[in-house]
C-alpha cells in the first residue's frame, strides 16, 4: 500500500467502507475546493481509490454535454458548477477535462498578498529575529487559540446551564 500524503481523509473513509458514493462526494469536494483542477490532488485521490480495487471511472454519458465542447463564447461559474454535477453523477476522463478546461478559463490563477508588509514591520521583525512570515503564522495561531477558547467557554457555559436546568 501507498502512503496516504495528499489523500483526504473523506476518500480514505469511502474506500474503507467502500462506499462508491462517499468517495464521489469527496471527489466533487476536491474538485471545488481546486477549480483549476492543477495541484495533482484530484489524480491522487482517484489512483489511490483505484489502487485499492475500486472502479471509479465510468464511460461517458452522451445524454449530458460537455459543456467545453458544446458552449460558444466564454464560460461562467454556472458552467463550471454544472460541468462539477456533471463529473458527480458520471465520472470519467472526459468529464474530468472538462471541468479542468472550464475551471481553468474561469478561475484565472491568482497570485495573492494577503497582508503586504511594509518596510517598518520587515525591518521591526529582522530585530526581534522573527521574519514577516512567521510573525504573520503566529498571528493566526493565536486568532485560533482565541476562538476555540470562546468556544471552549461557551460550552462550560451552556453545561452549567443544561446542569442547573436539570436539578
Amino acid at each position: 500500500m501507498r502512503e496516504t500524503e495528499g489523500i483526504t481523509s473523506h476518500v480514505i473513509k469511502g474506500v474503507n467502507d467502500r462506499n462508491l458514493n462517499y468517495i464521489k462526494t469527496a471527489l466533487y469536494g476536491i474538485v471545488i475546493s481546486d477549480r483549476r483542477l492543477e495541484d495533482g490532488i484530484l489524480e491522487k485521490n482517484i489512483e489511490y481509490i483505484e489502487e485499492h480495487g475500486i472502479k471509479i471511472k465510468e464511460e461517458l454519458d452522451k445524454n449530458k454535454p460537455l459543456l467545453s465542447v458544446e458552449k460558444k463564447g466564454e464560460y461562467t461559474r454556472e458552467d463550471f458548477r454544472y460541468a462539477a454535477i456533471y463529473l458527480s453523477e458520471n465520472f470519467c476522463d472526459e468529464r474530468i477535462n472538462d471541468v479542468r478546461k472550464i475551471g481553468q478559463a474561469v478561475y484565472k490563477k491568482q497570485v495573492r498578498n494577503i497582508n503586504p508588509v511594509t518596510e517598518n514591520q520587515t525591518n521591526n521583525c529582522q530585530v526581534q529575529g522573527i521574519t514577516p512570515v512567521k510573525k504573520q503564522m503566529n498571528l493566526k495561531v493565536k486568532k485560533k487559540r482565541i476562538i476555540w477558547g470562546i468556544a471552549a467557554a461557551a460550552a462550560v457555559i451552556v453545561a452549567g446551564i443544561i446542569a442547573v436546568a436539570t436539578k
